[in-house]
């Protein structure tokens, strides 16, 4: 979602089994449902998303902050490495390692810091 600049995505349903509401999650125009462990993984998606989007916020707010070249240069570069793998066709390790995950949040996280946030450019009521 971060690299291609969406705002937003809805994927979950409910449905009934016996007795009870069971919460689980489907994919775009795919009718198999998924278990809800699936959520646990979106979610990280969804912090990702929200820190990658900190930090371009926070880029363009300081545009001229030691750090905020730096910072640029490696967000476009990261949607671009991104952008070039169909997200339907990903595979382990494809576009990015396992292991990169956490080197790149902690980084995001270093320039956040260095930076500094800013309020959010989306405001929801």
């Amino acid at each position: 979602m971060w690299a291609h600049r969406l705002g937003g995505n809805w994927i979950w349903a409910y449905f009934r089994s016996g007795n009870a509401n069971r919460l689980v999650w489907s994919e775009n125009a795919d009718y198999r449902m998924f278990l809800r462990v699936g959520y646990e993984n979106r979610r990280d998606g969804i912090d990702d998303y929200r820190y990658l989007q900190m930090l371009e916020d926070a880029v363009a707010a300081k545009p001229d902050h030691t750090a905020a070249a730096e910072a640029s240069e490696f967000l476009e570069a990261l949607r671009i490495r991104v952008l070039e793998t169909a997200p339907h066709k990903a595979k382990p390790d494809e576009p990015l390692a396992i292991a990169e995950y956490d080197a790149i949040r902690g980084q995001i996280a270093d320039w956040i810091t260095k930076i500094g946030p800013v309020p959010s450019r989306h405001y929801y009521p």
